[in-house]
């Protein structure tokens, strides 16, 4: 980490846990950084951490700022008062953040980290400034679904560690969780599109990759799918996990 940059992260409930570890480690470390935070909650009693970020702040008066979003209690400015959304998240920024920033850590749930994600992507920080955690990923928890060959007419060629499997695949569900539910051994950790683990190389057929948090435009571009936010689109496809 360089000296004289400016971090921007935001937080939802536990998802400042990882976030005060980096803020703490920045601003102790680095003299010339400076640290804006952004942390929203159901209601001020909801603040993990309060005190340390406020003896954060009091230390670091120049360089550290915290602002907290309460959803269920009343502010004296209301866009502090309510869930960001579409209206709110630029002026959030715009207000309190600027787009004179470094690098974006943001640990929360899907809607509210790609909000903020898009956001300021839309005014021209380049995507690759921003890092991402999620939780309450979709479909985390639910067992994947076995597909019968007598259900659809779409097979997918899986190779992982050497082995190549043909798997039946329904045209609502995404290549990792076929791979699954059908007992194939390929890697996959968040399920969320974001950590690139469950990463493939699409080697034939047509898919569409509906999210893609984890992969950088080269690997786009040499035919590389996040398979837990890909969907078949043709009657055969080949994904191969032994290639990075």
């Amino acid at each position: 980490i360089a000296h004289e940059h400016r971090f921007f992260f935001l937080a939802a409930g536990s998802g400042i846990t990882p976030n005060f570890a980096m803020i703490n480690y920045v601003l102790k470390h680095f003299d010339h950084t400076e640290v804006v935070l952004i942390y929203v909650n159901p209601r001020r009693a909801d603040i993990m951490f309060f005190t340390e970020l406020d003896n954060l702040k009091n230390t670091y008066l120049s360089r550290f700022s915290v602002i907290h979003v309460v959803t269920r209690e009343a502010r004296d400015l209301p866009m502090l008062a309510q869930r960001p959304d579409k209206d709110t998240a630029g002026p959030l920024i715009d207000g309190f953040v600027g787009t004179n920033i470094d690098h974006v850590y943001m640990c929360g749930p899907l809607p509210l980290i790609e909000l903020f994600r898009q956001t300021f992507i839309d005014k021209g920080l380049d995507k690759k400034r921003i890092h991402l955690e999620l939780f309450g990923t979709p479909d985390a928890g639910q067992a994947p679904r076995k597909v019968d060959a007598s259900e659809t007419d779409i097979i997918m060629t899986i190779i992982s560690k050497g082995v190549s499997q043909e798997i039946p695949i329904a045209e609502d569900q995404n290549v990792l969780d076929a791979a699954i539910a059908a007992g194939a051994d390929v890697p996959f950790a968040c399920k969320g599109g974001v950590c690139a683990t469950c990463k493939a190389k699409q080697l034939d057929g047509e898919a569409e990759m509906v999210l893609n948090y984890g992969l950088e435009d080269d690997d786009v571009a040499r035919g590389m799918v996040l398979t837990c936010q890909t969907f078949v689109k043709s009657k055969r496809a080949t994904f191969d996990f032994d290639v990075q």
